[in-house]
């Protein structure tokens, strides 16, 4: 069974709640002491109003689900010794040991999400436009849903990915579609208006379902699986799908300032210049997997020779900002990326260095050189055209499915 996303404060404070039948455990006195010295702690701790901006937030909300476990743990202990607290309780000893290790379990889960996703999650936590514990919830539940969904594969290449599946997630995270009578309509991000006829808008993988590589999380700096992602995803018609996959148009942020609203970023190259995306909610595709396709696409124009692309285009120091998370790529791969992908392509300097970031807390040299090696591989091998064609057909198949 999977994991089931939980509330940020679970509704029931069971073993914080001051004056709660736990307080009678008859538990050793040292036990019962060291539960009511962190209980204060923790309840204190939770009391306070959490941060509004996001590293605060994720800082503290790490302090308070260290307090509640260590709350959990020791209230697991006085359950284990106590003996007449059962007499008069309505459940047996192994229930209240089943709910207490139930909530550990819970806790323990989003303790381990955050930490190994905190830089990305903080990032997304800068592209909200709702409040800062409402977004976190909503990214908390994302992340439940891609660990549990998430299959233990020996091998380097992942389990191929159903478009279907991914499509019916994007559509619902973005709020792209509607019913009207006799059909349905889906939202086109460029266009920025419903389409008619559903089949026509298509949900493009910002980063490529050619990159579907188990190393590839890491070099966001986190465990989530990229392609799995609902943030990895846009919704485009088929006359503009095309063209975003072979890097034709790309999507740039609109300025340093850049506030998470309806025009964050725009299109790029030919007949869609100066577009703005509309989104129909608050949630959005997240800007390391965005920066991650400009890259793939800057090389492609570059390699290609397209006219007059990079006057077009910002400079690459418009990805940087000094209110967000450093960098969106890891720099030991991104370094190399930059220099190994061709003899004649190279990115731009001001581009990599407003994408890299160092987090030496999950560096792993192990990691970095298969990084190293598979990432620019996966590069060369797109920008020479090397792309994984059944996925068209099968994108084909799925849509004459829902007819």
């Amino acid at each position: 069974m999977s994991e089931q996303p939980v509330p940020v404060t679970p509704p029931a404070q069971r073993a914080l709640t001051p004056g709660s039948p736990l307080d009678q455990l008859d538990c050793s006195p040292a036990t019962s002491q060291k539960l009511k010295t962190i209980k204060r702690k923790a309840s204190s701790l939770l009391a306070l109003p959490s941060p509004k901006h996001p590293k605060p937030f994720l800082d503290w909300r790490l302090k308070c689900l260290d307090s509640e476990i260590e709350v959990l743990n020791t209230t697991k202990q006085g359950f284990e010794e106590a003996s007449a607290f059962y007499e008069t309780s309505p459940m047996t000893k192994s229930e209240h040991l089943q709910i207490v290790r139930q909530d550990i379990k819970e806790k323990e889960t989003e303790q381990r999400i955050l930490l190994s996703n905190k830089r990305v999650i903080a990032q997304d936590l800068y592209d909200t436009v709702t409040p800062v514990h409402e977004a976190y919830i909503r990214e908390l539940e994302l992340s439940y849903h891609s660990a549990s969904s998430r299959r233990n594969v020996s091998s380097l290449i992942q389990p191929r990915l159903q478009r279907a599946a991914f499509k019916k997630k994007a559509i619902e995270y973005l709020a792209a579609r509607r019913d009207y009578p006799g059909g349905e309509q889906i939202w086109c991000h460029v266009i920025g208006d419903w389409i008619w006829d559903s089949r026509q808008v298509k949900c493009a993988h910002i980063v490529p379902f050619s990159f579907n590589v188990k190393d590839l999380p890491y070099m966001f700096g986190g465990d989530e699986p990229p392609l799995e992602s609902a943030r990895n995803a846009l919704m485009l018609h088929s006359s503009i799908k095309p063209a975003f996959d072979n890097g034709d148009i790309v999507i740039v942020p609109m300025s340093l300032q850049t506030t998470p609203t309806d025009t964050e970023v725009i299109t790029k190259f030919k007949d869609l210049d100066n577009r703005h995306l509309k989104f129909r909610n608050a949630n959005r595709s997240a800007r390391r997997y965005l920066y991650f396709t400009y890259a793939l696409a800057w090389m492609n124009a570059d390699r290609e020779k397209y006219e007059g692309f990079k006057a077009k285009v910002p400079p690459g120091s418009i990805w940087g900002s000094p209110d967000r998370p450093a960098g969106y790529l890891r720099k030991s791969i991104l370094r190399q990326l930059a220099h190994k992908v061709g003899d004649t392509v190279e990115l731009p300097e001001d581009l990599v260095q407003a994408g890299e970031f160092t987090d030496p807390d999950t560096e792993s040299p192990v990691s970095n050189a298969v990084g190293n090696v598979t990432i620019p591989r996966l590069f060369r091998e797109h920008l020479d055209g090397v792309r994984d064609r059944g996925e068209d057909d099968q994108e084909a198949q799925e849509d004459e499915a829902e007819v």
